[in-house]
């Protein structure tokens, strides 16, 4: 963990242990920005551009897959988001848009979507835990190697608010009509 993280493993602690054989995935997330230079959102296509050289530049030393988007065609990008290795907004042709993924499609780092990077670590059941590890390694290595844009009173920033500070989102997609046939559905509310 490279020290800035206030969010580690511990906030998981004891997570794992109450699934419930209905849980399909995990996934953390980690948004970053790049210093010195506009958002996404504010960013014209130059700059967008300027963010995906940068990063395949760092990305593609190791041999990774690296897809830039924009000349991708409409049935990869639905095929790249049904594997939940995309979000909704990189459907549209965004300048600058791509996409480094590992062979299993596990890990993902999505570039030039609402922030510059998104970090993705996506497994199968409920392994929040053992996702964080991958994605704060993930993190702490491309930190080596670019400028993340960072405040020591507020954390990374983010183009929305709601992200600011560690920039982690944590969730897991549940299989709900097995829960409710499984009578667990109260229990997990209860324990929400």
């Amino acid at each position: 963990m490279n020290g800035r993280s206030s969010t580690g493993p511990e906030a998981f602690a004891g997570v794992e242990q109450r699934e419930h054989g209905i849980i399909l995935s995990s996934r953390v997330r980690l948004a970053r920005n790049l210093q010195d230079l506009a958002f996404p959102p504010q960013a014209a296509a130059g700059v967008l551009d300027e963010v995906c050289l940068r990063v395949e530049a760092v990305l593609c030393k190791g041999a990774p897959l690296f897809e830039k988007l924009g000349k991708a065609s409409p049935r990869r990008l639905q095929e790249l988001f049904e594997e939940h290795l995309i979000s909704r907004d990189l459907l549209k042709h965004r300048p600058g848009a791509a996409i480094r993924m590992n062979a299993e499609g596990r890990h993902s780092v999505m570039v030039n979507e609402e922030d510059h990077l998104r970090i993705q670590v996506l497994l199968p059941g409920l392994a929040l835990r053992r996702a964080w590890e991958e994605a704060d390694r993930l993190d702490d290595e491309l930190e080596q190697r670019l400028d993340y844009a960072f405040s020591p009173s507020l954390g990374y920033l983010t183009s929305c608010p709601s992200n600011v500070g560690t920039g982690m989102r944590a969730s897991v997609l549940m299989h709900l009509p097995g829960l409710v046939m499984m009578r667990e559905m109260e229990p997990i509310m209860n324990g929400l």
